[in-house]
């Protein structure tokens, strides 16, 4: 309902423009979400080789961090380390927690709907 909520008395332009910002800021924090980890996933490689392929490009990084984030596991990238492990957990915990925002927030909407 944060995400997602309307008053029951404004007009639908207005909330239906208010809706269109809210998924607009969702979208770029998944992005966010995304780019954040894979920074910090070149960084700790480039300083604790915690993945057992090192990369000089960042597109690496972005993908392990997407693959992470799907939680495809595809094992070409693979965290050895402990402190990987962390950091691919801890990606997983707000990934998890960003999608169950999202999805509660559309059931919300839906439901007034209704």
């Amino acid at each position: 309902t944060l995400i997602f909520g309307s008053t029951p008395f404004s007009d639908v332009q207005e909330t239906l423009k208010r809706t269109r910002w809210h998924l607009l800021a969702l979208w770029f924090s998944f992005w966010d979400i995304i780019l954040s980890f894979a920074f910090m996933y070149q960084f700790f490689d480039y300083q604790f080789s915690i993945l057992n392929t090192h990369s000089k490009h960042f597109i690496d990084y972005f993908y392990y961090s997407m693959v992470t984030i799907a939680t495809l596991g595809y094992g070409d990238f693979v965290p050895v380390t402990t402190l990987g492990r962390i950091i691919a957990i801890y990606q997983l915990f707000i990934a998890l927690f960003f999608v169950t925002f999202v999805v509660s927030g559309a059931i919300g909407r839906f439901q007034r709907h209704v």
